[in-house]
């Protein structure tokens, strides 16, 4: 999956990535800001895929490290218009455990995402887990059309734990 140009971008956002082991992963994404991008109906018919890009040295640009694809049905629940929610604890879709959205026109729009778990797909032990040179990228995006990102340039921890935040 490519990087998606035309994403909005967070005014606050945070990263957390552990993986200490296989059945210790653990993921967490916050992004707020002002969108109007479309959260479709996960219920009935609108995939969601969460995607974390790197960078490394060469000129071949970001490269896809973490993917997620959370289909639409069992799991998620839309909660008096202002709250999309999916909730999953095997976190059998690519590790993803948790998503809340709120609507568009509760200012500013948040999100958070949660991961862990066996089914969480991070690079394999002994490699970098996230090479950050210049930057990372992570973007949830769904079939109907919306998309939110975040870039991160650097990590707070330089173990096996990546923690990055825009600083804002």
């Amino acid at each position: 999956m490519p990087v998606d140009d035309g994403c909005t971008s967070a005014d606050h956002s945070l990263l957390a990535v552990k993986a200490p082991g296989p059945f210790e992963r653990a993921l967490v994404w916050a992004w707020s800001g002002n969108s109007a991008d479309p959260l479709g109906d996960p219920v009935r018919g609108t995939t969601y895929a969460f995607c974390v890009y790197d960078t490394d040295d060469s000129d071949a640009g970001p490269h896809l490290v973490i993917s997620a694809v959370v289909p639409p049905g069992p799991g998620w629940s839309a909660g008096a218009g202002r709250l999309m929610t999916y909730f999953d604890p095997s976190g059998v879709h690519g590790g993803i455990k948790a998503i809340a959205i709120t609507a568009p026109g509760i200012a500013p729009r948040g999100i958070v995402l949660e991961g862990g778990g066996e089914h969480l797909a991070l690079p394999p032990p002994g490699a970098n887990l996230l090479a950050e040179r210049p930057y990372v990228t992570a973007q949830l995006l769904n079939s109907a059309g919306g998309c939110w990102q975040a870039l991160y340039a650097s990590p707070a921890d330089a173990s096996n734990s990546r923690l990055f935040s825009d600083h804002d």
